[in-house]
């Protein structure tokens, strides 16, 4: 077998090698940022009751009813403000925080709750769940809670997997060329 002949069969070994990590680590990426997603979504469930009792409107002026003196709920109103827009039914907003303002106002698109996945102005994503809520007097507000998607883990995933696979990769190679030396001398494995 010449050198040439060796040096095509280790490539095409670690070619196939190449193409099913990539395969493998796109796939687990796409599954950790979804999972992140779901996980995202869930929290913002528990958060849009909570938003619901603490959150009052009276004469088309927003209230958050909680007990100022109880940190726990002091804590769970402020990170509900956190991210937080409220408008009236026009969408002309009523309230809202900082951080809403950098991702930027969305219109009401159905009268349905929704999720929406939005970034602000650093780049940072959010998962917005928007809805309608009423006051007393039955008029309509539209209300936006949101919190940050933790991609961190899926990023990290991926510089850690990057280095293994391109271990994987050399190791790929040495054992293809290790494999076409025993070829070349009569001693691979019988078929």
């Amino acid at each position: 077998m010449t050198r040439a002949r060796q040096i095509r069969i280790a490539a095409s070994f670690v070619a196939f090698v190449a193409v099913v990590l990539a395969g493998l680590g796109v796939f687990f990426q796409s599954y950790l940022k979804h999972n992140a997603e779901r996980t995202a979504q869930a929290a913002l469930d528990v958060d849009w009751g909570s938003a619901r009792g603490y959150l009052h409107i009276d004469r088309e002026r927003p209230m958050w009813l909680y007990d100022r003196n109880d940190p726990d709920e002091a804590y769970s109103v402020e990170r509900l403000r956190r991210v937080y827009l409220l408008a009236d039914e026009s969408g002309a907003p009523l309230e809202y925080s900082t951080i809403y303002e950098s991702i930027g106002f969305a219109a009401p698109r159905s009268r349905a709750p929704e999720f929406r996945l939005q970034r602000d102005r650093n780049g940072v994503p959010y998962m917005i769940r928007t809805g309608w809520i009423r006051d007393d007097e039955a008029r309509r507000y539209f209300l936006a809670i949101g919190r940050a998607v933790p991609y961190r883990a899926a990023n990290q995933f991926m510089l850690t997997y990057l280095a293994i696979s391109l271990l994987t990769l050399a190791l790929a190679g040495l054992f293809g060329w290790w494999m076409t030396r025993l070829v070349e001398r009569g001693r691979a494995l019988p078929t």
